[in-house]
């Protein structure tokens, strides 16, 4: 696993799309660490060596939340639209 500098835990595209997964499918009530080792294809015991913990594949999600928002609004921030063009187009991006 990669260092992505997340509290010294170790995360790579794979992990991250393993924890989405099990979010999807269980909720975030449903987030373990058994849940994404399995869908990981390894053991909890693994990801704990590697410093991965369910506190901080919430904050690597939201982290990559927070991102894919910001990507897909920035254009309607930065536009040099009409405001009420720019609010459309936030709006959509939003909802």
């Amino acid at each position: 696993m990669a260092e992505a500098g997340d509290r010294g835990a170790g995360f790579d595209e794979r992990l991250v799309a393993a924890a989405l997964a099990v979010l999807e499918d269980n909720g975030l009530a449903g987030l373990t660490m058994g849940r994404v080792a399995e869908r990981f294809g390894g053991s909890r015991m693994t990801l704990h060596r590697h410093g991965v913990t369910r506190e901080n594949v919430i904050v690597r999600l939201a982290a990559l939340a927070a991102q894919e928002y910001r990507d897909a609004i920035w254009p309607a921030l930065t536009s040099p639209q009409p405001a009420v063009d720019r609010l459309r187009m936030a709006l959509e991006e939003t909802c």
